[in-house]
């Protein structure tokens, strides 16, 4: 089962990124976020971030899954009979 750390040990969404998708995150919070940006995460997923609207929260929910690990389920998953934790 993985342990889970609390506070989180990344301290900022940008420091999961890639250092191309730092530099263009930077540049497009800098510019005023106008259009969306396609990033890279150090694991090498991508995702693609809307800017900030009524009817969006992409870098919220984004914040939410890879920094704080709020989705991360609280329940293992044992391959046997029994399961210890």
């Amino acid at each position: 089962m993985p342990t889970i750390t609390w506070p989180p040990t990344v301290d900022s969404f940008r420091q999961l990124l890639t250092l191309t998708s730092r530099v263009r995150y930077l540049f497009w919070v800098i510019t005023g976020r106008g259009r969306p940006i396609e990033l890279t995460l150090r694991e090498s997923l991508q995702l693609r971030l809307r800017s900030h609207s009524k009817l969006s929260n992409d870098y919220g929910v984004a914040y939410e899954i890879f920094v704080h690990d709020m989705y991360r389920p609280a329940l293992s998953v044992c391959p046997g009979t029994y399961c210890i934790g």
